[in-house]
């Protein structure tokens, strides 16, 4: 049974603006799990493939270290006002092919991804994450980085069983 909350990103409506631009207050709309999803033991990451230079376009040009990916991570973060965007690996759709994909523990392509959200399908903490989305100002502007792209769900290459493992674990007071 679909979560009522979840609806169809491509139904966002993005021209729906006031004096100010896109609603800053109400939440976006994102696209239900794939299929089967639920009765998987994997995580799910709403978000875009992306490679490791993309972030490097967004980090500050330092004055006396190198740039690097976290420096680029928190450039998106304030360019896109979502504080909670994370960079994670996981799988990508089977016919995505970039150089910098590499392959995961199954044979499948796997690429960092930057994401918005996560489902681990079955835990308490689905409803926390869902509720932290970007709002539709904040996707907007998101979307307009990705040049019109819009996010889709990634699994990830681990068992959720792992997931105490992780070093980022989409931190819920982040």
């Amino acid at each position: 049974m679909e979560n009522a909350l979840v609806k169809d990103i491509s139904k966002l409506d993005l021209s729906a603006t006031d004096a100010h631009g896109p609603n800053s207050h109400q939440l976006c709309d994102i696209e239900p799990l794939p299929s089967g999803a639920r009765r998987t033991r994997r995580i799910f990451y709403y978000g875009w493939v992306i490679s490791p230079e993309f972030l490097l376009e967004y980090a500050p040009s330092p004055k006396i270290t190198l740039r690097s990916y976290s420096d680029g991570l928190d450039g998106l973060r304030k360019i896109s006002r979502y504080k909670h965007l994370h960079w994670v690996n996981g799988y990508v759709a089977d016919g995505e092919d970039l150089p910098h994909m590499d392959v995961g523990m199954e044979g499948r392509k796997v690429s960092d991804l930057l994401v918005v959200t996560a489902s681990f399908t079955g835990k308490k903490t689905d409803k926390h994450l869902h509720n932290r989305r970007p709002t539709v100002a904040q996707m907007a502007k998101l979307i307009e980085l990705f040049h019109g792209e819009k996010p889709s769900w990634h699994m990830d290459g681990q068992p959720k069983d792992f997931v105490h493992e992780y070093t980022l674990l989409m931190d819920l007071d982040d």
